[in-house]
């Protein structure tokens, strides 16, 4: 790869090739590590954004080869069209200290305001731009006062959609009906209407991810054993009337409410689904984390837009060490690529929304 310098430069091929934008996260954390040693070779093959203050990739420019070409914001959106291949690097003006494995107030402005402006440059060309995001430390933003609850949800609250968070880790597919509430919260959470959105939203993404026309999708229940018909709890009849009227309508087959402690173990009779959806965060995360974190990206399903992140967090503890793996950052600017091209070249097939 031949990175740009000097001033940015412009193609009339770069029409056909999307864009991804890149935000590095928490500055302090290891995002700027394992972007910086994963997306050289993507910007061999379409403009790479990233997103974040040119400090926090001062001790990892050896990874970038050429420095990145600055832009701003307005460039990016008005240009979208016409960015030649390459990497780029937009300041979101913040200013900061790094402080590797601190959390600070200065770096978790820096993250937010790099995701509002990654966010903007998103609903500005949803078809051409496609977004991977850094890990940001939630509790550093709470304590710095930015009521920050993660990338997933704010993205549906910017674009006005239920957004669904997919898990991957090799062949195994888990979505998520709830992410970051309490767990006390999760049964009201549990409505069979939310269920049934779900499973649309899982079973559509499917399809357009890697054209599976009728998914076959278990799903777990919440209480032990599913509820024993009501014995233990009512959530379950919920998730059961779901089921009912996916299978009635719905473009797949669902399976369940099926005890989650029996879930994920093989099982002759049920043979393998092709995703997992569960009710409630850990639920269905411990299962992704044990096939191995640095094998697992995280995909959004239900925008009309791409957007995908690593599968790991901030990592305060060894930021700053060149420790990071980058493996799970590689496989999400993989994805975003290969969703984002599938966008422009087979439009008709791209959507990863449903209304």
């Amino acid at each position: 790869m031949s990175p740009p310098s000097g001033t940015a430069h412009t193609s009339s091929s770069s029409t056909d090739r999307p864009v991804l934008l890149v935000t590095l996260g928490d500055p302090n954390g290891i995002g700027p590590e394992v972007v910086a040693k994963s997306v050289r070779p993507f910007a061999a093959r379409c403009a790479v954004i990233l997103i974040g203050p040119p400090a926090a990739l001062r001790r990892w420019r050896r990874f970038l080869g050429a420095p990145p070409v600055p832009l701003t914001a307005r460039e990016a959106r008005t240009r979208r069209g016409r960015l030649h291949k390459g990497l780029y690097l937009i300041d979101p003006g913040t200013g900061i200290d790094v402080r590797p494995g601190r959390m600070t107030r200065d770096a978790a402005r820096a993250a937010i305001r790099s995701f509002e402006i990654a966010i903007e440059l998103l609903k500005a060309g949803p078809r051409k731009f496609a977004l991977v995001t850094a890990p940001v430390s939630k509790e550093a933003c709470l304590r710095a006062g930015f009521p920050f609850t993660g990338h997933t949800g704010d993205l549906g609250r910017a674009f006005r959609q239920r957004p669904l968070m997919l898990l991957m880790a090799g062949r195994l597919r888990v979505a998520l009906v709830t992410e970051h509430i309490p767990l006390h919260q999760v049964p009201s959470s549990i409505t069979a209407a939310g269920v049934l959105v779900c499973l649309r939203i899982l079973a559509h993404g499917l399809f357009q991810m890697g054209g599976v026309p009728r998914p076959h999708i278990a799903v777990l229940g919440l209480n032990p054993h599913a509820g024993e018909g009501g014995r233990i709890g009512t959530e379950d009849r919920r998730i059961a009337a779901a089921v009912r009227a996916f299978n009635r309508s719905g473009p797949g087959r669902a399976e369940g409410p099926i005890p989650a402690d029996a879930a994920f173990a093989p099982h002759p009779g049920r043979g393998t689904p092709d995703a997992y959806l569960a009710m409630y965060h850990d639920q269905g995360l411990i299962a992704v984390k044990r096939e191995g974190v640095h094998r697992a990206v995280n995909l959004t399903l239900g925008l009309p837009a791409v957007r995908t992140s690593p599968a790991h967090g901030t990592a305060f503890d060894i930021a700053g060490k060149d420790r990071a793996d980058p493996r799970s950052l590689r496989l999400a600017l993989r994805w975003a690529l290969r969703l984002a091209e599938r966008r422009i070249h087979r439009p008709s097939a791209g959507d990863i929304m449903i209304s």
